[in-house]
């Protein structure tokens, strides 16, 4: 009788580390807006960065520039908590919202330095002159990181951020986001790799049309 216990114990043991093991090869390790404790969030640097790592995907932000391109951003504006206008001055909380992505062309945005202030939330975060770069950019310094690494390219959680509140004032409508997003993932050839994701079901909607 001891003996069978015994078995039973080994094989539940043995399983349990089997089980575990298979976790930790299907656990997606996803870097949040790049590596975000480490480098500037959602740009270029910190996507490449946490390649270095054991990220299985790379979640990202996504606003719309004037020029009708997809910006990789928490927020559709210049956020007063990281970001230094041309002159460089810090942006301050009571502009950070008149300086819309969707009133600015690509250019103008790379103008905004968006690193070399940090971040007060996280100290191990290494300062560096850096712009908020479109999701074109991003997917191409990704690619390129990749093959010179030898490594399969992850999977990208992209996010919507949008409001109803917002339309037309901070990003474009749901059907014109939609279409932006999935004409640009088809395009770089990720879209069976991505996952679309967002607190407003309205572009989701339009997507699954």
């Amino acid at each position: 009788m001891k003996s069978f216990f015994a078995f039973v114990f080994i094989s539940i043991v043995s399983f349990s580390e089997m089980s575990a093991q298979n976790n930790i090869s299907t656990f997606d390790w996803q870097g949040h807006r790049g590596c975000r404790g480490l480098l500037p969030e959602n740009t270029i640097p910190a996507f490449t960065r946490a390649l270095a790592y054991n990220v299985t995907t790379l979640e990202l932000d996504l606003a719309v520039s004037k020029d009708n391109l997809l910006i990789v951003s928490h927020e559709p504006w210049m956020s007063h908590h990281i970001c230094t206008k041309p002159n460089e001055e810090p942006v301050t909380k009571e502009e950070a919202m008149t300086l819309r992505l969707i009133e600015m062309d690509y250019e103008e945005i790379k103008k905004y330095d968006c690193g070399i202030r940090g971040h007060e939330r996280f100290p191990q975060q290494e300062k560096m002159s850096v712009y908020k770069p479109s999701l074109r950019d991003v997917v191409g310094a990704v690619k390129a990181n990749c093959f010179m690494r030898n490594k399969e390219l992850p999977n990208f959680n992209i996010e919507i951020k949008s409001l109803p509140a917002g339309d037309d004032v901070f990003h474009p409508t749901p059907a014109v986001f939609a279409k932006l997003v999935l004409d640009e993932i088809t395009g770089l050839k990720i879209k069976d790799k991505t996952c679309v994701q967002s607190f407003d079901v309205r572009p989701l909607q339009e997507l699954k049309k």
